[in-house]
């Protein structure tokens, strides 16, 4: 009898639940990379599931690969063909039956690990405070609970349905990074299941070390299951002490822009310490002709540009104590015009910066080519030049990012019809994009933001390499948890292939 076999016999006997048939919904993520079909996908929903499922892989050595709600745009949550998946989004969040809980009781501490209660937290407004949360909740959840309290979680991906559990597995970023940083660091402790080479094979670890913490963040869950984490949650702002502005800068030439925009960047990061620092290249392809935004009295006037030139705008919120050189940096820089804007108008352009990763008439986003980390703003010019010198006259795209404190990250998604032929030449243009862009020439590391999912030990340095393989002796002795990813070479198959031989309908 195969693993697979003993491994479903054993999930039956403990009555966890678990799919063999219908794991074709598992064989991507939002990668649209793919390693084949699982052939079981496991659902724990209970500390004590999670530790039976990983005490007998660890027994009897059969590799686990996590998954949380499968948002990774690097391949960090899908399988070999035949594996083992199991899936983690339920984890502290759901009762003894697997239902979803409404509401929950979520318990705060300060950096040292003493609790607060929730009445308290207005007293410790000048405090790291964190919330102690289940690694399946997600961070829409949790600032949902917040809300009535006046706060809110320090950093805020664009998914806001991810799970703060794969939120530290891929080192996430959005709205907060650039004031305090990626989430490896804002989690103050860490609870995980980690394997073991005993007759017990699963034990419970608490890390609580911020070092190693921020070691393990990203890990892409290499070291074990995660079930519970501290997250730091912040006051939000108050309407008097709120700062909103947004620049932008218009060019016929699309380098000569970068450029402009990035040495911008490179000086307001000096002085100035958003909550939120966002950018993107307006591109007239995201809207109908009759949509409203277009003719808005706030905001109509920065989506109207001249034919056959470029404009960039980049978009700030933070304390005004913390941004008050704002304006004087940019009154430094030519070709900058600056404009400061209520809250309202700003969330509607943070809204539109949204809708354009992925959404305009008639297209969709191709993920791939994304998560580019410029270390040197002021190279902004050279990316872009290069990324719009490859794709000039093929598919359209357009450069949207985030501006993180000494960086930039790019996001840059060919726009494709959605039919087969658009999708094949756009997964050609990410790898021509990936090969050209992703090098020293450019100041440029690969996927910084999202995770770098199966090339996340490649694409290591040596010193990396090593301090993975420390935590990975210490937290999985067994070697069971993607043990796939340790390997120079990676598969990167596109999901797209395994249809090729298909016809189209």
């Amino acid at each position: 009898m195969n693993s697979l076999h003993l491994f479903v016999e054993f999930l039956e006997r403990e009555s966890i639940s678990y799919e063999t048939d219908n794991t074709t919904t598992y064989m991507s993520d939002a990668s649209f990379l793919t390693l084949g079909k699982p052939g079981l996908v496991v659902f724990p929903t209970t500390e004590e599931e999670t530790c039976a499922v990983v005490g007998f892989a660890s027994a009897n050595q059969i590799p686990l690969t996590p998954r949380a709600k499968g948002s990774s745009t690097a391949g960090a949550s899908i399988a070999p063909e035949g594996g083992v998946m199991m899936l983690t989004d339920r984890l502290g969040v759901v009762n003894r039956f697997g239902k979803r809980l409404g509401r929950r009781d979520i318990g705060f501490h300060t950096r040292e690990g003493d609790a607060i209660a929730p009445g308290d937290l207005t007293q410790h407004e000048s405090d790291e405070v964190y919330a102690r949360v289940g690694a399946g909740l997600t961070t829409d959840e949790l600032d949902r609970y917040l809300a009535e309290y006046g706060w809110h979680t320090a950093v805020i991906p664009s998914s806001g349905w991810s799970t703060i559990g794969g939120n530290f597995s891929t080192n996430a970023g959005g709205n907060g990074t650039p004031k305090y940083g990626t989430f490896r660091s804002v989690v103050n402790r860490l609870r995980l299941v980690t394997s073991e080479q005993s007759d017990n094979a699963a034990k419970i670890a608490t890390v609580t070390d911020r070092a190693t913490i921020e070691d393990m963040g990203g890990g892409q869950g290499l070291y074990g299951i995660i079930l519970e984490l501290d997250v730091r949650i912040v006051p939000n702002l108050r309407p008097e002490e709120l700062y909103c502005a947004i620049c932008h800068s218009t060019a016929a030439d699309i380098e000569s822009l970068g450029n402009t925009i990035g040495k911008f960047m490179s000086a307001m990061q000096q002085v100035c310490h958003p909550e939120i620092a966002e950018f993107m290249m307006l591109d007239k392809g995201i809207f109908a002709d009759d949509d409203p935004l277009l003719s808005d009295p706030e905001v109509g006037g920065l989506l109207n540009y001249p034919e056959g030139q470029f404009r960039m705008i980049t978009m700030y919120l933070g304390k005004q104590n913390e941004m008050q050189e704002l304006e004087a940096i940019a009154g430094e820089h030519d070709n900058i015009e600056f404009t400061t804007i209520d809250e309202v108008p700003f969330r509607k352009m943070l809204a539109v910066r949204k809708l354009a990763t992925g959404k305009s008439p008639g297209r969709v986003a191709l993920p791939g080519f994304e998560d580019i980390y410029v270390k040197d703003p002021q190279y902004l010019g050279k990316v872009l030049a290069g990324i719009f010198e490859i794709t000039s006259g093929s598919l359209p795209g357009r450069p949207i990012g985030h501006q993180y404190t000494g960086g930039v990250v790019v996001h840059y998604r060919p726009q494709a019809r959605p039919v087969r032929e658009d999708y094949d030449q756009a997964w050609v243009l990410m790898r021509e994009l990936a090969e050209e862009i992703c090098q020293d020439d450019y100041q440029t590391i690969k996927r910084q933001e999202h995770g770098l999912g199966l090339e996340v030990y490649s694409l290591a340095s040596e010193s990396q390499r090593q301090r993975m393989l420390e935590l990975k002796q210490t937290y999985d002795p067994a070697s069971i948890f993607q043990s796939h990813i340790i390997t120079d070479a990676p598969q990167i198959n596109f999901a797209g292939d395994q249809f090729r031989s298909m016809k189209a309908e």
